[in-house]
C-alpha cells in the first residue's frame, strides 16, 4: 500500500524486544523508518510527513494475519490467544 501511494519503498529497521525494563515478559517492537525511500529508478525521494497511522495499521494487519495462520484447530475453536502470557502485566 505504501508503494501505491508514495511510489517508493521506505527503509525500515525493526527490533523485537521480549522483555520490558523491569525484566517482565512484554513483547514489543521498535522501528526506525526513513524520511524517504527509493523510487523504482533507484532515485531517493524524501517526504515531509510520515503516515504513522497508516504504517501502524498495515503492520497490525500483517502481524494478525500471520498469527491467525499459525493457530491450530483447538486455538481457533476456543479463541485462546497463544501469545498471551497469564503472568504478564501488559494484558
Amino acid at each position: 500500500m505504501f508503494w501505491v501511494f508514495h511510489k517508493m519503498t521506505p527503509g525500515i529497521i525493526a527490533g523485537l524486544h521480549t522483555f520490558g525494563s523491569r525484566l517482565n515478559f512484554n513483547p514489543h517492537i521498535h522501528m526506525l523508518v526513513t524520511m524517504g525511500g527509493m523510487k523504482a529508478n533507484g532515485e531517493w525521494k524524501t517526504y515531509d510527513d510520515v503516515p504513522f497511522e497508516m504504517l501502524r495499521k498495515q503492520w497490525q494487519t500483517v502481524v494478525l494475519k500471520l498469527i491467525r495462520r499459525s493457530l491450530n484447530e483447538e486455538e481457533r475453536a476456543t479463541g485462546k490467544d497463544p501469545l498471551v502470557c497469564p503472568k504478564c502485566e501488559c494484558y
